[in-house]
């Protein structure tokens, strides 16, 4: 997955297909996972290549792993596309990308719906992919055209957690987690007064 905005550094794939190659005769993976580069304030001046917030600190007792055993990688951005998938995986478990118009967050449940069924989960601890923030006016100007989106993704992803009877506090906290940060979000960049479908999303 790359994003049209966005590009990756020289052989991200060829390193991680080989580094999936390692586990193929005992435990064929579901999913490698890299950490990743932000392009903070892109096109600007102040335009910086930075580590992304869990580069370093995912570090899981074995190789593969379940995502309860490194649950922390879901409290970060969902970052989808600094990863590859086992497409028969994708298939048996009927993963798709929820067709949201504009594509507004479709990351969010194609996260969850991913990790949380991986029964094998490898990281690879080099970023390559390269992400574009966006800008704090163009991330403002969003919020306001959809305000809801963030808590209808959320939701999305709680409906996905529900539905793959999903208990363990380690995925639940970082999803409740992220629900504060969404309400926050929103709160930032358009407030509640005037917003009578924002105070009701909180409150739901």
């Amino acid at each position: 997955i790359v994003e049209p905005d966005d590009w990756i550094e020289p052989d991200m794939y060829a390193d991680m297909l080989a580094f999936a190659a390692k586990f193929e005769e005992e435990t064929p993976l579901d999913i490698v996972k890299t950490p990743y580069w932000r392009i903070w304030m892109p096109d600007t001046d102040e335009e910086r290549k930075i580590n992304c917030s869990y580069k370093g600190r995912i570090e899981p007792a074995q190789q593969p792993f379940a995502i309860t055993d490194a649950a922390h990688i879901l409290c970060h951005h969902p970052s989808i596309w600094s990863a590859i998938y086992r497409r028969d995986f994708l298939m048996q478990n009927n993963i798709w990308f929820k067709e949201i118009p504009g594509a507004g967050w479709a990351d969010n449940p194609f996260l969850v719906e991913t990790l949380c069924q991986a029964k094998a989960i490898a990281y690879w601890p080099k970023p390559y992919y390269c992400y574009r923030e966006e800008t704090p006016e163009k991330a403002a100007a969003l919020a306001k055209r959809d305000p809801l989106m963030p808590f209808n993704r959320w939701n999305d992803m709680v409906d996905i957690l529900e539905r793959l009877n999903v208990t363990d506090s380690a995925v639940w906290t970082p999803q409740i987690t992220r629900g504060f940060t969404y309400m926050g979000i929103m709160i930032e960049h358009t407030g509640i007064d005037g917003h009578p479908e924002i105070e009701q999303a909180i409150h739901e």
